[in-house]
């Protein structure tokens, strides 16, 4: 694909501007602005020539976001002073009025149809605890609040889903995770950040996720695969202060960045969103740039330029560029166009069953490395559901089936993805609701004192409703069996709510293949409710170096063919010399990263800058031996 950009006009905007939105025809621009005479206007310009079409006057402090209404008649925007406030866009008339927050925001954005508004606020007033971030979810007719989230960590970025029943939250410990917008809590998370995150992006079609992150800890560009959140690949280069801003192209091939962070060169970036490659870099005088936006048609890139930094003299300029784009491969499907359904009685049904996301995740399954008996086990399950619907589809009786797994194997051999995909699995079949995947362990339920284990072990039951709860070393649970009181304590409860919620829960256990045996037979309860076993084999050395080569993939790097051998040999001593401690996956990730550092430590060493060739190279010299 080739693109390439042309300046086209520039408009002087004056104070500085905190809002660029398109029209849905993309014929008009609205910009809102910071400080100007106490009374920020907004501004609605014709995006041929950049004429001012009209001024909106009324907000008292800054305009933190402005959006057109889906029906292009009305303007939605909220402010500092403390209103969301709706506008006539013929007239420039205020229709409505709520109060909202006003303290501490940070980033603020509409959903889709302006129904609803999502922003952080900070408190800073608990100096011994630090900075307290909170996740607001507010009706914009009524100002009212539909979620609070108080976070531990601080909120770096916020997004609404494109349906409205669903939130991006991006955390600067690095995790980011898709939540229910009902109760908060987690249905995907999204692993692969090493730091904070500044800014969310989400595709024009709903299908991919971009994340960016700031310069002091990870500032890189990721994209995501919003539904899944499976990384599909890193934009790497440029950013060493992070990333401001991002949009998608309309047809979502096109990434759109900028650079607008204090001390930032204003660089903006366009990125192809199927190899990671960086197509081209653009901007004008080396500004810092506070928005930029793509219009509907993909035609033109609008940036927001601040020329000043101070509040009281912040003064922008907006830039039009024209972005022509040669496509020169065709845009994969974000999901399956189509499915078939062999020996289904009711098609209708068998559709609502087989989900896009159903689909996906059989697909996930069969491509994973290894675990050949897993596969054949989780085959077999699948094919009992979907019989299980075609008899529930044509008005058969369908006896109730235990869900419950247990998961035995060495260490890094899969466990946890594969929960996560049974997880989509039941979830597809109707089965769970969610199908998340809460993560703990001893610790996560049992307390260190007297009565607090049961309100632990509860908590955790509590979060995994509706999805899989996936306790790792469960055996630890019964250590030295009956002597172990609060352990006992945490195993009786969770066999009591496994009954209770037995339509809503699903409970895997895992863990060492003998201690993980002992533990079952200790006690009848368990034996009862986990009748499905998955062992999870260690990979061989030839599937340890497919690992690793689908690591190198990943990350764009290229390994020669001597380093390739030297790989192979590798995982063939470590394979013949492992116990049950060998780390499997985990010691393949390990080796990846010795190999990426020992790389760059043979590049800086040559005292030049490197091609993109040798920095995607890995070399004999960059294997451990």
């Amino acid at each position: 694909m080739n693109v390439s950009v042309n300046a086209l006009s520039a408009f002087p905007a004056n104070a500085g501007v905190l809002s660029l939105a398109h029209s849905p025809d993309g014929s008009r621009l609205l910009v809102g602005y910071n400080w100007h005479e106490k009374t920020p206007p907004l501004k609605i310009l014709r995006m041929d020539d950049f004429v001012i079409e009209r001024e909106i006057q009324g907000h008292q402090g800054a305009i933190w976001r402005a959006s057109f209404g889906p029906d292009e008649q009305t303007i939605y925007s909220v402010s500092n002073d403390g209103t969301i406030r709706q506008w006539d866009v013929a007239n420039g008339r205020e229709l409505h009025r709520v109060k909202w927050l006003n303290d501490q925001v940070g980033r603020v954005s509409f959903s889709k149809d302006c129904s609803r508004l999502i922003c952080i606020t900070s408190d800073y007033n608990e100096w011994a605890n630090g900075r307290q971030d909170s996740i607001w979810i507010l009706d914009t007719q009524t100002g009212k609040t539909i979620l609070k989230l108080e976070e531990v960590e601080e909120v770096g970025a916020v997004a609404f889903t494109l349906e409205n029943s669903k939130i991006f939250v991006a955390l600067d410990n690095g995790q980011l995770s898709m939540r229910d917008l009902r109760s908060g809590l987690p249905i995907t998370t999204y692993y692969g950040h090493s730091g904070s995150f500044s800014c969310l992006a989400l595709s024009p079609d709903g299908s991919r996720l971009a994340s960016g992150g700031s310069g002091w800890a990870d500032p890189r560009i990721r994209l995501w695969d919003a539904q899944s959140g499976e990384q599909l690949m890193i934009c790497n280069g440029g950013y060493v202060n992070g990333v401001q801003d991002l949009c998608f192209s309309p047809d979502r091939r096109v990434l759109i960045s900028a650079d607008g962070q204090a001390d930032a060169d204003g660089t903006i970036r366009a990125w192809d969103t199927i190899t990671g490659e960086e197509l081209l870099n653009f901007n004008s005088g080396r500004p810092p740039v506070g928005r930029v936006v793509v219009s509907p048609c993909g035609q033109f890139v609008t940036t927001s330029e601040n020329i000043t930094r101070s509040i009281e003299e912040n003064s922008s300029t907006l830039r039009k560029w024209r972005l022509v784009v040669e496509e020169s491969t065709p845009l994969p499907a974000a999901h399956p166009t189509s499915v078939s359904f062999p020996h289904v009685l009711n098609e209708q049904s068998a559709q609502a069953a087989y989900c896009e996301e159903l689909v996906q995740a059989k697909e996930e399954l069969t491509h994973l490395i290894g675990l050949a008996s897993v596969k054949e086990e989780l085959h077999r399950f699948d094919a009992l559901l979907n019989i299980q619907e075609q008899r529930r589809c044509a008005g058969l009786p369908i006896g109730n089936q235990t869900l419950h797994f247990v998961f035995y194997g060495n260490p890094g051999t899969g466990k946890t993805t594969v929960a996560r995909i049974l997880g989509k699995i039941l979830r597809g079949y109707g089965i769970l609701q969610k199908g998340h995947v809460v993560e703990t362990d001893r610790a996560g339920l049992v307390g260190e004192y007297l009565g607090q284990t049961a309100p632990r072990t509860d908590s955790k039951i509590r979060e995994a409703l509706d999805g899989i709860l996936f306790i790792d070393e469960a055996y630890t649970l019964a250590r030295g069996l009956n002597q172990d009181t609060y352990g006992q304590e945490a195993i009786d409860i969770l066999l009591k709510r496994m009954e209770d919620h037995r339509d809503r829960l699903v409970v895997i256990v895992a863990g060492y293949p003998e201690p993980m045996k002992t533990f079952i037979s200790s006690n009848p309860g368990l034996e009862s409710r986990f009748t499905r076993y998955l062992q999870f084999e260690d990979y061989s050395p030839d599937e340890l170096c497919r690992i690793l080569r689908s690591f190198a993939q990943k990350e764009h790097y290229i390994l020669d063919d001597e380093a390739d051998g030297r790989i192979t040999e590798l995982f063939q001593r470590a394979h013949a010399g492992r116990n049950e401690r060998f780390g499997n996956g985990r010691y393949v990730r390990n080796i990846f990263q010795e190999i990426i550092n020992r790389q760059a430590l043979r590049l800086a060493a040559l005292n030049k800058p490197s091609s993109k060739d040798e920095l995607r190279l890995i070399t004999a010299d960059d294997i451990p031996t």
